[in-house]
């Protein structure tokens, strides 16, 4: 079990607010779910590569940079939480494929991941540290919340695919 964070290392993704929040998370927590970072390299990341650098030297993270597609559905489908705490996103891929996986995410109440969400997710301020505590502690620690959002992700990722979009896309253009 452990929790899972599919993210470019860039300033958007907020990546350093869950890696402080993660850190503020009690040792018996950390233990029982550590913090997988998955993702490519990103832009204006040189303090939060040595915020990574430092909780890899202290085993307090997993960074396993880019990994295939394959991999990252294993790992979807292996995570106890997803956590996307991003600042915007153009649409948050992450979080849909985290339900079909039928795991369930800690997002943001910003930008687009709150829609894209749809109600089935635990929500926090990703500007407050605080709240993302908050957030990844009532994610893990809730397992009826747990086991609602892993059920209800799956029928709401459901609603979601390259084939409806293209056919509302093309209803968009022949309006």
């Amino acid at each position: 079990q452990f929790i899972l964070s599919v993210a470019t290392t860039e300033p958007r993704k907020n990546l350093s607010r869950l890696l402080e929040a993660y850190a503020l998370l009690s040792e018996s927590l950390r233990k029982a779910y550590p913090l997988v970072l998955v993702g490519s390299k990103g832009w204006l990341n040189q303090d939060l590569n040595k915020q990574i650098k430092s909780l890899l030297n202290q085993n307090q993270i997993i960074s396993l940079g880019y990994v295939n597609k394959q991999q990252l559905q294993h790992l979807y489908a292996a995570a106890k939480l997803t956590a996307c705490p991003s600042l915007y996103e153009g649409f948050g891929l992450p979080i849909i494929e985290s339900m079909a996986s039928g795991t369930a995410v800690l997002t943001s109440h910003k930008s687009a991941m709150q829609e894209v969400a749809g109600g089935h997710a635990m929500l926090c301020e990703p500007l407050d540290v605080g709240s993302i505590v908050v957030g990844l502690r009532g994610a893990i620690d809730n397992e009826d919340w747990l086991i609602k959002a892993q059920t209800s992700g799956i029928n709401h990722s459901n609603e979601f695919s390259w084939q409806r979009c293209a056919e509302l896309t093309t209803h968009v253009y022949s309006t």
